[in-house]
């Protein structure tokens, strides 16, 4: 969504374990609104701590920086 780096295989892992969790819901007989409410959480947290985790990198970057 920043402009961060993506792999054909990443995106192939994210797009089974969805398909996986759906299917799952779907066997445990989940209703359909639960079944994109859950996947729509599971889309922001994966973001969130995307967010979270470039936030860091740029952190440390700053501070060995800084400490050069």
């Amino acid at each position: 969504m920043a402009g961060g780096k993506g792999t054909a295989l990443g995106t192939f892992i994210g797009a089974l374990m969805l398909a996986v969790l759906k299917v799952g819901m779907v066997v445990i007989n989940v209703d359909s609104f639960w079944q994109f409410v859950v996947t729509g959480i599971i889309i922001i947290v994966a973001s969130y701590f995307e967010f979270i985790q470039q936030d860091i990198k740029g952190f440390v970057a700053r501070h060995k920086k800084a400490a050069n």
